[in-house]
């Protein structure tokens, strides 16, 4: 029982491409919300989403390059210091390179501070501010290029801003989506209760960096609405490597994985290979999760022999994992138990 106490229980699901791991989510998301009322938020980058939508009347989300806008400056943290922090990790993902560790990299992660600081402050209750309201990339970058104290400060201000603009910014690859009114309602809109929501993204495929933009961005809501309440909810992410292997991402991840868990908000993080969940920091998700759906993993097996989480498992178990048909899984439950669903 995942609601039992105040905690929601996370869960880890795996399994290659074609061997159930849709199929059951489904099963899942929709007898949880039928049978027990809990409703649900799934991202999802391949277009299935539909299905479940369809079957109980839903809104289906499609995030688009063409259609959609998501400025990165909404509003998703309560505090000004986390919200500039994450702003900041956003463009730290667009530039491609980490605002920190050298001095260069740590003066503009300042002046990028400074500048989101300048904006936020102009409003006198952050938490009111709408995504009609929310400063755009274009009016971060032109209070970016005017900052600094010394002329090298200056310059390295400027070039900044005229890095973020080049990309964010009129004819700039990613202009459209993020320069402008997120178009999106992703707002709670002072509703006591958020019904089920489908989140797609396969007309995003193209473009892994938008795609993992826009999960950031809808998952960065669905973790400022999980804040108000302690109502059970499901958030089912598949294919969560696509925010994974972006470093500023997957420490986002991991910050709301913590959240969730103590506004009774279940996380399913769902990805087709276990390795990726045990890779550096990736492992403070897995830890997280003390629930883990195996479903077939004939192509990496080798995380179960050597990594010391599945010590538990003898060669039967293994063997077991190994040779899963589709539709079949091993339940596995940190402290609980092993199980084995099958036909």
């Amino acid at each position: 029982n995942s609601w039992r106490d105040k905690r929601a229980t996370h869960e880890i699901w795996v399994g290659v491409s074609g061997f159930g791991k849709t199929f059951g989510l489904n099963c899942y998301l929709t007898r949880e919300y039928a049978e027990n009322g809990i409703p649900f938020d799934l991202l999802e980058p391949m277009g299935h989403g539909r299905h479940i939508a369809d079957a109980f009347g839903l809104p289906w989300y499609v995030m688009s390059a063409k259609a959609t806008k998501l400025n990165p400056q909404d509003v998703m943290f309560p505090t000004l210091i986390e919200q500039v922090s994450h702003v900041t990790r956003i463009y730290e993902t667009v530039l491609g390179r980490a605002l920190s560790g050298a001095q260069r990299e740590n003066l503009e992660r300042g002046l990028l501070g400074e500048a989101l600081e300048i904006l936020y402050r102009g409003f006198p209750d952050l938490n009111k501010v709408s995504p009609e309201l929310a400063p755009t990339c274009d009016v971060v970058c032109d209070v970016l290029s005017g900052l600094g104290d010394k002329e090298a400060t200056k310059h390295i201000a400027k070039n900044l801003a005229d890095e973020i603009a080049g990309l964010c910014t009129g004819s700039g690859p990613w202009a459209a989506f993020l320069n402008g009114a997120t178009n999106v309602d992703l707002s709670r809109g002072g509703r006591e209760r958020i019904e089920p929501r489908v989140f797609s993204f396969h007309e995003l495929e193209s473009d892994p960096i938008l795609q993992a933009l826009a999960y950031t961005q809808v998952l960065s809501a669905i973790r400022r609405d999980s804040l108000i309440d302690e109502q059970p909810r499901i958030i089912a992410v598949d294919e969560v490597y696509r925010l994974m292997r972006h470093p500023s991402l997957l420490d986002f991840l991991i910050e709301a994985a913590k959240t969730f868990r103590t506004r009774r908000k279940k996380l399913v993080a769902v990805d087709q290979q276990m390795s990726i969940f045990l890779q550096g920091k990736a492992r403070l998700v897995f830890e997280n999760c003390p629930i883990r759906v195996v479903f077939s993993q004939r192509q990496g097996m080798n995380v179960f022999h050597e990594d010391a989480a599945f010590q538990h498992l003898n060669q039967q178990h293994r063997d077991i994992i190994a040779a899963l048909p589709r539709f079949h899984y091993v339940l596995d439950i940190q402290d609980e138990g092993l199980w084995y669903l099958y036909n």
